[in-house]
């Protein structure tokens, strides 16, 4: 079976969160820019977050409004509340023999939470859930996702503390 050393296993989850997470900053900037698009052109309700905004300056300043205050609530969110995972992750991580065998990237747990998350996406889609809303969702967890990968890509560059 294929083994690699606990700092491959730790930078391999970081750059993953990494990478999904600006997968999701482009899509939720996509949905934004699409909103955005439409809402210029037809001035609709159907986009609460911007219509909301967009009292306090149009719908550009709207846009911009709902990209900064996601960001800062993915920021928030990545700092305080994916910090625990990524901890208790390479925890697991290294509690393994070194080096271990790939598999152990993720445990159960959070390869079930990995799809529901995926599942939660693609509902969204399905019922219709307005572009703004999701743009708003889309950009704080990839925000919140970046944060976590890079606090992963540290973890993968220190020492393991000593027990």
């Amino acid at each position: 079976m294929f083994k690699v050393s606990h700092k491959t296993l730790v930078a391999i989850s970081g750059s993953v969160w990494i990478g999904v997470g600006l997968f999701l900053l482009q899509l939720g900037i996509g949905l934004l820019l699409e909103a955005m698009r439409i809402q210029l052109i037809v001035q609709t309700d159907k986009f609460p977050i911007l219509n909301f905004l967009a009292g306090m300056g149009g719908v550009k300043v709207a846009a911009l409004m709902l990209v900064i205050l996601s960001l800062i609530v993915g920021f928030f969110k990545g700092r305080f509340v994916l910090r625990k995972t990524v901890v208790r992750s390479v925890a697991r991580i290294r509690s393994f023999p070194d080096p271990t065998m790939i598999y152990h990237l993720y445990s159960k747990g959070n390869i079930v939470l990995i799809l529901a998350m995926m599942g939660l996406g693609m509902l969204m889609r399905f019922l219709g859930v307005a572009s703004d809303v999701r743009a708003f969702i889309d950009i704080a967890v990839g925000m919140a996702l970046i944060q976590g990968g890079v606090l992963y890509l540290r973890s993968s560059f220190l020492a393991p503390r000593p027990a």
